[in-house]
Parts: structure tokens; sequence; C-alpha cells
């Protein structure tokens, strides 16, 4: 996904590098603070401890194909979690799978009025989603990264 930017990551572009060992270290390697995020659209894997008193769950407005991710990464944002590249060379492996059907009505550009368009449905939705994160939760302290030139 091109707003992944896996190159960017692995180079250490966009997380803090820890200089001493803290609670976050693991097998003598240190979880590296990302200090920002590239893109609103980014939706990581992530891993997060089941807390349901703090852990906000997935916003069921958004259904089907398209942004439930998107505005669970955002919802974490603004709820001020911080996000880290886990240590000691660990990895997840994605798993291709055939497109589904709701990935196909998703990419339907639908002019007809009578018929529902959910991508532009979704995407008028995530608009007032992240307006209803701003006036509850203020600015998130994780910011969206500044462009970096690529020398």
């Amino acid at each position: 996904h091109f707003t992944t930017q896996s190159e960017a990551w692995l180079e250490g572009k966009w997380y803090e590098k820890s200089l001493a060992a803290t609670n976050n270290s693991v097998g003598g390697s240190i979880a590296k603070q990302i200090k920002c995020f590239h893109s609103t659209r980014y939706e990581p894997y992530l891993m997060l401890r089941y807390c349901p008193q703090h852990t906000p769950y997935y916003d069921e407005r958004f259904y089907g194909y398209g942004k439930n991710k998107i505005q669970y990464i955002s919802h974490l944002r603004y709820l001020k979690y911080r996000f880290s590249i886990l240590p000691g060379g660990g990895y997840i492996i994605h798993h291709p799978h055939p497109e589904s059907a709701a990935k196909e009505t998703w990419e339907i550009n639908v002019d007809d009025e009578s018929k529902t368009n959910i991508h532009k449905e979704m995407d008028t939705l995530y608009v007032k989603f992240m307006k209803e994160l701003s006036v509850t939760h203020g600015k998130p302290d994780l910011p969206i990264c500044v462009k970096q030139n690529n020398k």
C-alpha cells in the first residue's frame, strides 16, 4: 500500500531511536517510538492489550469495505495512544486473498442517484468522524509527518 512507506520505516526516518534500555525493551532490543504518521489514511498492523474500559471499539457506522481500520487508527491517535515498532526482528506476514464482493462494490463508481455509493458515503462519514474526534479530544499527540526530501 502506498501509504505504508515501508522503506522509510525500516530506515528509521519516522521513529525515535532509543538510547537507553527502558521498560519497553525486549530481549536486549528496544521498541522504537513512532514520532509521526505519513498519512491519516495509514492502517498499520497493531497489537493492543484487551482492555474494554479504555480501548475503543470499531465504530459500527463504518461497514462493508473501506475506512473501518483507518477510523480505528485515527481514534487511537486522538486518544493519545503511542505507537512503536516492535524490537527483536519480529514480523507479520499478510497472506494475499481474493478481493471481496464488498471491495468490488466499493470500487464501483455509481452515478445513478437511485443506488447507494458506499465509497462516497464512507468518505463523508470519515470527515464527520474526524470532526467528532477533534471536538471530543482536541488534537492528537501523534502528528502527520512533514514530507521529507529524499537525497
